[in-house]
């Protein structure tokens, strides 16, 4: 263990049980009725759904799946990648701050957990 490391310290600043579930939360959303409409499966942490709940106050899963593959899917962005098409909607607010600014300034309050996603095309 490196001489700088703070087991101590980091187990005082962990206020929550260390825990990890196999077990999935899945939610599955109805696909568009349109014939021409991507299908895409998405993948993603829960910090995810975590920044979306702060950003946008949606707590329901389908409203997020419905707005997660409407970003996905925009053809706003120009950048090609679905998953950070996905990320960068998430951290615009529908009103007030980008929390991606707040967090780089340090003004972000609460927690930041982890954000994976990962958008496969179907």
């Amino acid at each position: 263990m490196h001489p700088n490391y703070d087991l101590k310290g980091l187990a005082r600043r962990n206020l929550t049980p260390p825990y990890l579930s196999n077990i999935a939360e899945v939610t599955h959303a109805a696909p568009p009725q349109s014939e021409d409409a991507q299908r895409l499966l998405i993948l993603a942490l829960d910090g995810l759904a975590h920044v979306l709940s702060r950003s946008k106050d949606v707590w329901d899963p389908f409203t997020a799946a419905d707005l997660w593959c409407a970003a996905a899917v925009s053809p706003g962005s120009g950048v090609g990648d679905m998953a950070l098409d996905v990320l960068w909607d998430t951290l615009q607010p529908k009103d007030g701050e980008n929390l991606y600014k707040r967090m780089v300034e340090g003004k972000y309050r609460g927690r930041v957990d982890d954000i994976t996603i990962i958008v496969c095309p179907l």
